[in-house]
């Protein structure tokens, strides 16, 4: 498939599941607003931030198209990626798709239930970019939590940390594995809600025909340039459990939203033992000793410090599940009242008492585009003519 044909999409490999997460993307022309004319959909506001990956950037934006009642336009956030980097990932056929963001952000926002990820809103391209159009989280991601004059305390940790591992638990329910999680990749709306975003080195989970139950194993890929929060099983050169590796790098974000403020650097700047000599000392001695020689182990809880054994575990058979891991005694042991809210909340949507945020089903023009529209009237018409 060529990389017009990835963008132009069609309908019937959307009525089946794609076996790449980047089918999901379909992209139509972009469309910003020309305040002479009057004419166009997305107005831009101000610049959010550069990407790391590419030669890109984040802006901030006004959909025209959408109207709310807090803010006239619907804010939204634009992730502008090179046309020439796509076409190069596709290309080379690395761990990083640019279109794995847009695709698997679609997926998760129309076709099936997740939580405390993203919303995907559109997907354009000029003759020079692509743009990826979604929710705005007005308070940025939780890398501004790192700064010395803002450390925050266990119980705002763990509010933040119970959202992750649900969004975390979400995604590996629906198949699917983040591999790129950090706490530049977790943004913060204006209600304290956390949002999981940056989806580019996302893993389908593929069931294992050779061990029924289990799934295969993600092959390595090894340019991560996250590589303090990545599983040191991805350094072996062996393919290795995609779902173990997110709940490594939850912890070693856990790790580093606590350490982090108060010592001033991270507790290790790589998870190879034989480039990082500090993470050498963790995989020989452990997180205990690792927080004695930083002087953190009277700053924390006796719970939260299991929580971390747990998910740090170089073994990744020995990981919890991100379901189990919300069931530890640091979240359910005397809970704060928001967590408890949380809590609450998390179980009535899982029991189907509540929506899922965002989860309001669309028009099928939305979803599939005009020319499903079309093919489900047909599909309507000629089952009523049937009965």
């Amino acid at each position: 498939m060529d990389v017009e044909e990835e963008f132009e999409g069609g309908l019937p490999w959307f009525l089946a599941h794609p076996w790449q997460l980047r089918d999901y993307t379909v992209a139509r022309p972009w469309e910003p607003f020309d305040p002479l004319t009057g004419v166009g959909c997305y107005e831009f506001v101000r610049h959010l931030q550069q990407t790391q990956a590419t030669q890109g950037s984040v802006s901030l934006y006004r959909d025209r198209s959408v109207q709310t009642e807090k803010s006239g336009y619907r804010p939204c956030a634009v992730k502008c990626a090179p046309l020439a980097d796509v076409q190069e990932a596709l290309r080379v056929n690395g761990g990083r798709q640019p279109l794995n963001d847009s695709g698997v952000l679609r997926y998760l926002t129309f076709f099936v239930e997740c939580r405390n990820v993203v919303r995907w809103y559109d997907c354009l391209r000029d003759d020079t970019n692509m743009y990826l159009v979604s929710e705005f989280a007005s308070e940025g991601d939780l890398f501004s939590c790192l700064e010395w004059n803002s450390r925050l305390s266990e119980t705002e940790i763990k509010y933040f940390m119970y959202q992750i591992l649900t969004g975390v638990e979400s995604l590996h329910r629906n198949r699917m594995a983040h591999l790129n999680l950090s706490v530049e990749n977790v943004v913060r709306k204006a209600d304290g809600v956390c949002l999981l975003i940056d989806f580019s080195r996302a893993w389908r989970l593929i069931p294992d025909p050779a061990n029924p139950g289990q799934y295969a194993k993600c092959p390595t890929r090894m340019e991560n340039p996250m590589s303090r929060y990545q599983d040191p099983a991805a350094w072996t050169g062996e393919p290795y459990d995609a779902m173990a590796a997110d709940i490594f790098s939850c912890g070693a974000m856990l790790l580093i939203l606590l350490v982090t403020p108060w010592i001033k650097t991270y507790p290790w700047d790589a998870t190879q033992s034989s480039t990082c000599i500090r993470f050498k000392y963790f995989a020989q001695k452990g997180i205990r000793k690792l927080l004695k020689k930083y002087r953190m182990q009277d700053r924390l809880t006796g719970e939260v410090v299991d929580l971390m054994e747990k998910m740090l575990k170089i073994n990744p058979a020995e990981r919890p599940s991100a379901a189990d891991l919300k069931l530890h005694p640091w979240f359910t042991a005397a809970p704060d009242p928001m967590l408890q809210a949380l809590m609450q909340a998390d179980a009535e949507t899982l029991q189907g008492a509540l929506p899922v945020t965002g989860s309001e089903t669309p028009a099928a023009v939305e979803t599939f585009g005009p020319a499903a529209q079309e093919a489900l009237a047909a599909g309507l018409a000629q089952a009523a003519s049937l009965q």
